[in-house]
């Protein structure tokens, strides 16, 4: 049995998304009809590749690089989503710290 959740009109932000687990649950997000930011360490490359697919799905998605152990970068990260969006409804902390 499907589970089906939409999630039109909400605003995730999720860590550690350029691969595996976190990129996975971006795209389930994006699928769900959320937008989605997602942090990434080191791979820009296969970070703007997740945006592009999340994108491709009709919602919009932004990447930024982020150490999520660094508390300035971690504000600014949520600074960014609040300003884009308004605000931040889902929160997964999944980068590997």
């Amino acid at each position: 049995m499907a589970i089906t959740i939409n999630l039109s009109g909400k605003n995730a932000l999720v860590t550690g998304a350029s691969r595996g687990i976190g990129k996975e649950i971006a795209l389930t997000l994006g699928a769900a009809g959320a937008n989605v930011m997602i942090t990434y360490s080191s791979s820009g490359s296969a970070a703007d590749a997740v945006v592009q697919e999340i994108k491709a799905m009709g919602v919009d998605a932004t990447a930024i690089q982020a150490n999520a152990a660094d508390f300035e970068m971690a504000q600014r990260v949520v600074d960014e989503c609040v300003d884009k969006w308004g605000s931040i409804d889902i929160l997964v902390n999944n980068a590997g710290i």
